[in-house]
């Protein structure tokens, strides 16, 4: 009769559904970087139609793709369901079937296990050592959106149709997705053969699922043989909550005490010699015993959490002298323990009873010598059983569940399989449960730890919009993109939350002269202008642990866009960070960027520069509609910088900025508005101080000043000098600006060096490298004059001092000794400042705003980086 446990199986192992849907999520973290072991792709590009057409479709397929989840059914011995969630953005070919835009939902398929033919080409000798999982056409299914929708940022209800062609139904398009979806599974995605060896063949395995107790796979063990049965006479889950678990049946364990048992059986028949002293003067008795041993009696006795082998032994000792017969009890009680520390099967003789009796001439003295000589050698058989047994526990354990530093066949255990998908795979038995059937022995599976969000995005192809399509959820699935901007003017902040898609669009508008896209509700950072573009997404990662799903977002990540101006090649030109404005953050107190920090150079065009010591005033707006209005270039671009006089606008407010901003928008030419930060613009283009007049600069795409006039400006020469002086440019468009080094990335150990140390106390050593303060992580904050974090730096100080764990708190200023004085009085001793008087040291952290605050683990990794006086977190 087959054990209710293990079934017609020595031992079985079960490992839960859960940590295979861990095992999935840890191949779809893999991302193809160790190409010995199998991953899933978080993304694809790919051509649909170009091959293996269907239906006429034919385009270009971006798609989005969530770790796979598996949905095991009771009792399948050779299939089991894959879950998988995808969001995917479709542009087709001019001319071909129409095909829903954006999809976003679940594919469910049924996958069948098969051997490999071994007439294949190429797999005559080794297709034995494979197995081949094959997706079943007709189960698969797509369940979610398909929607043919250009709306920008939000999508609609309405779902439409390719050019010429009759609406579609969703479920059309759902349709239409299906059938594509069964083409890429059956060719270009279905699975490679995975090598293993033929205990996890096809009809090897077995999945059980239960309502209570979830599911499991069941993997036959043989200890003394190969596993021999059938599987569908292992019915019962016993995980009980944990990965693994490992049943060994009683009838194996029994089976452990068969040599002691020959050992036992082996003392029938011997002889026992036996001296008997008498009274004087009888001659004293030596006579001889011939033992015999009935059969023992064993019995298992399972208490829960341990269990006891109760061994009774029953015999006699018979002599052909006058001396009394004798007869002997045995009983000797073993206990199987788990030692939780080690993680294995333990064995304990207890005390072993042995009684005599005789009845006849000399009884007493014959008891004892019996008993004395059945206590020690039965003592002797036991002690080498329990050696023995212990052995044999010990290596089974082992054998199933090798510990981590052990070197494993990939093929032939739980544990070479588990690691074969996951380098870092191990296990660890935690507890057992003692019953009648057997030994139940449980434990936890310990993979790869999950790795953070990852925020990437770029600008469409046709500069439209933005794709985050290389943003993922390492071993999870995206729910959710917010979108979220600000324009480099006081406009308010716009934000959109795009459920499925990932893609941030914005439709194409009317052109300006100047070859600029007039400002729409849906215009963009980076396209239509310059300003900050930031996003988070939400979703679900599968626990490292427990194996569910569990809400997870990421940081914002931003982006800022700007004008990359290399007027005289110099780097030194700043500017106020305005869509702080809409924080209620003080003019003065704005963050500065820097106007030259672009990671890439803006295509060269004309720069229009109107200094203004005094706020905006009708006759300068009209002097600049009117030049602007005048011109009859159209071969030219040109970039309008209005500069205030630093502490204009601290007087005139965000109202005024608007105002202005709004002015030059309205005449369809790129711009800035903003103030001269420090006078550096005005060092650059010589602009005079004291004057009441407005002061003009045109600077050509290579960086030359071609008209600085001093005085007056009419509206007509304006013009003119439009016509004639401006030089063949495309129009100024935006390009990323530096905020920062990338998460992840490390920094030299001598990054904070400055280039002179006449700075520092010669009797001082230099600051140590980021990172390298031992096992404390380092804070370096970026600071110009006017946009100092005193109070957000006191504080890390302070921590840092009360309990000597906090973070190392280096303050870098962009100035010498006359900026760096006042801040050292301000923070005191606990704080490094370092100057950086030519933004040598900003340059290495590739710094673009101040104030910057960088995160740096020990070791030198980037942890984190903060940008601007609001602290938007990278």
């Amino acid at each position: 009769m087959a054990n209710a446990v293990t079934g017609d199986f020595e031992a079985v192992v079960q490992v839960s559904g859960l940590t295979i849907n861990r095992l999935l999520a840890t191949m779809h973290q893999n991302t193809f970087t160790d190409p010995t072991r199998p991953s899933f792709p978080h993304s694809v590009t790919m051509r649909l139609g170009d091959d293996h057409p269907v239906d006429g479709v034919r385009g270009r397929l971006e798609a989005q793709i969530g770790a796979p989840r598996i949905v095991l059914a009771n009792g399948a011995t050779d299939h089991f369901g894959l879950e998988v969630d995808i969001r995917a953005w479709y542009r087709g070919d001019p001319g071909t079937a129409a095909f829903p835009t954006y999809i976003n939902g679940m594919v469910r398929a049924e996958y069948r296990i098969q051997d490999v033919d071994p007439h294949c080409r190429g797999w005559s000798n080794i297709a034995q050592d494979y197995f081949w999982v094959r997706v079943v056409e007709a189960s698969v299914e797509f369940h979610g959106t398909a929607v043919d929708d250009w709306t920008p940022f939000q999508p609609v209800a309405s779902v439409g149709a390719g050019a010429g062609s009759a609406p579609t139904t969703p479920a059309e398009n759902i349709a239409k997705v299906r059938k594509q979806v069964v083409g890429l599974l059956l060719r270009r995605f279905q699975a490679t053969p995975h090598p293993v060896s033929k205990r996890f063949r096809k009809g090897s395995l077995r999945s059980l699922h239960k309502p209570i107790g979830g599911s499991a796979v069941v993997v036959p063990v043989g200890l003394t043989r190969e596993p021999t049965g059938s599987l569908a006479s292992v019915n019962d889950l016993f995980l009980d909550g944990s990965d693994v678990a490992i049943a060994v049946s009683i009838e194996y364990i029994m089976s452990l005490l068969n040599p002691t048992l020959r050992a036992v059986r082996s003392y029938d028949g011997q002889s026992v010699p036996v001296h008997i002293s008498t009274d004087w003067p009888q001659p004293d008795i030596d006579t001889v015993y011939r033992i015999s041993v009935d059969r023992p009696q064993i019995q298992w006795q399972p208490h829960g959490w341990y269990g006891v082998f109760n061994v009774k032994i029953h015999g006699s000792a018979k002599t052909d002298s006058v001396a009394a017969d004798a007869t002997f009890d045995v009983e000797q009680n073993v206990t199987l323990g788990f030692d939780s520390g080690a993680g294995t099967l333990s064995l304990t003789a207890g005390n072993l009873k042995v009684t005599a009796n005789a009845d006849g001439l000399y009884s007493g003295t014959v008891a004892d010598a019996v008993r004395d000589n059945v206590y020690d050698t039965v003592k002797a058989i036991v002690d080498q059983a329990v050696k023995d047994i212990q052995q044999v526990l010990d290596s089974l354990t082992a054998r199933i569940l090798p510990d981590p530093s052990t070197p494993v066949d990939a093929t032939q255990n739980v544990i070479g399989l588990l690691r074969s998908l996951d380098g870092q795979a191990g296990a660890r038995l935690t507890d057992c449960v003692f019953r009648t059937e057997g030994v139940v022995l449980r434990g936890q599976i310990r993979l790869s730890p999950r790795r953070r969000p990852v925020i990437q995005w770029e600008m469409t192809p046709a500069r439209d919009g933005f794709s985050a399509l290389q943003s993922w959820i390492p071993g999870g699935r995206i729910d959710q993109f917010k979108w979220r901007w600000y324009w480099s003017n006081s406009q308010p902040a716009d934000q959109a939350t795009l459920n499925d898609r990932f893609v941030l669009h914005r439709p194409w508008g009317a052109v300006s002269r100047w070859g600029v896209q007039l400002r729409s509700a849906h215009s963009l950072p980076g396209i239509d202008g310059n300003g900050r573009l930031c996003l988070q997404v939400a979703g679900v990662q599968t626990d490292p642990v427990s194996g569910q799903l569990v809400p997870i977002s990421s940081v914002w990540r931003c982006l800022r866009f700007g004008v990359f101006l290399d007027l005289f090649h110099t780097p030194q030109l700043f500017l106020r960070d305005v869509p702080e404005l809409v924080q209620d953050v003080p003019f003065p107190q704005l963050a500065v960027v820097r106007a030259g920090g672009g990671n890439e150079r803006s295509t060269a065009t004309n720069v229009l520069v109107l200094y203004l010591e005094h706020p905006w005033d009708a006759v300068t707006a009209s002097t600049l509609r009117g030049g602007l209005e005048a011109c009859r270039r159209y071969d030219a671009g040109l970039l309008a910088v209005v500069l205030f006089k630093e502490g204009v606008l601290t007087t005139a407010g965000a109202r005024a900025l608007k105002s202005v901003d709004e002015f030059v928008a309205h005449l369809g030419v790129p711009r800035i508005v903003n103030e001269d930060v420090r006078g550096s613009w005005a060092r650059a283009l010589g602009f005079h101080g004291g004057s009441a007049q407005p002061q003009w600069r045109l600077v050509s795409p290579a960086g030359a000043v071609t008209w600085a006039p001093e005085g007056h400006v009419t509206a007509d020469m304006l013009g003119k000098v439009l016509d004639t002086r401006l030089q063949p440019s495309p129009p100024a468009t935006p390009v990323q600006m530096r905020d920062g080094l990338e998460i992840g990335v490390h920094v030299a150990p001598d990054a904070l060096h400055p280039p002179s140390y006449d700075f520092f106390d010669p009797n001082c050593p230099p600051p140590l490298g980021p990172g390298r303060a031992g096992t404390r992580q380092s804070v370096v904050t970026f600071v110009q004059p006017g946009s100092l974090q005193t109070p957000h730096i006191s504080q890390h100080s302070e921590r840092s001092a009360r309990s000597g764990e906090g973070p190392v708190n280096v303050v870098v200023v962009y100035g010498g000794s006359a900026e760096t004085e006042p801040l050292m009085q301000a923070l005191g001793p606990d704080v490094i400042i370092v100057p950086d008087p030519t933004g040598v040291i900003a340059d290495r952290f590739n710094i673009g705003t101040w104030p910057t605050t960088v995160t740096i683990e020990p070791g030198g990794m980037v942890s984190a980086v903060e940008v601007g006086v609001l602290g938007l977190v990278q």
